[in-house]
């Protein structure tokens, strides 16, 4: 059986490469996931895209890092900010879909995205610990 800390490396690793892409497509393509995800597009977004696709390319490179370092504490705290973040995104998508201010084909991409990885590293934790796989 694999270890907690492969498990969590493997979906860090995962989770930071697809930071790593989103990022770049917010700095350089955030016209095209505007019209993407039917959002109207403007010199204001793109400043707001631009900014947080330099924040997504930072968790990113932290996440990929994490993913390669020999270090459990690195690691597990990194996947534990992970559950908090990711926690908090779908809560939120959740959140502006309940609330009427965003659709569901708006929203779906950061939710599938947080959601997914949050109960990843949650699973880990709850599997692995119970089955013995520090």
């Amino acid at each position: 059986m694999r270890s907690l800390d492969d498990v969590l490396k493997i979906f860090l690793l995962l989770n930071g490469l697809g930071d790593l892409i989103l990022g770049l497509i917010l700095l350089l393509l955030s016209d095209m996931l505007a019209s993407m995800l039917g959002f109207q597009y403007s010199t204001e977004m793109q400043y707001l895209a631009g900014g947080w696709g330099i924040a997504t390319l930072a968790l990113g490179g932290w996440r990929v890092s994490a993913s390669r370092s020999g270090n459990t504490w690195f690691v597990s705290t990194t996947a534990i900010f992970g559950i908090f973040e990711g926690g908090l995104l779908s809560i939120f998508g959740v959140g502006m879909i309940a609330s009427g201010r965003l659709l569901l084909q708006q929203a779906w991409l950061g939710l599938v995205f947080s959601s997914f990885f949050t109960v990843a590293y949650i699973v880990s934790f709850l599997v692995l610990r119970k089955n013995g796989g520090s």
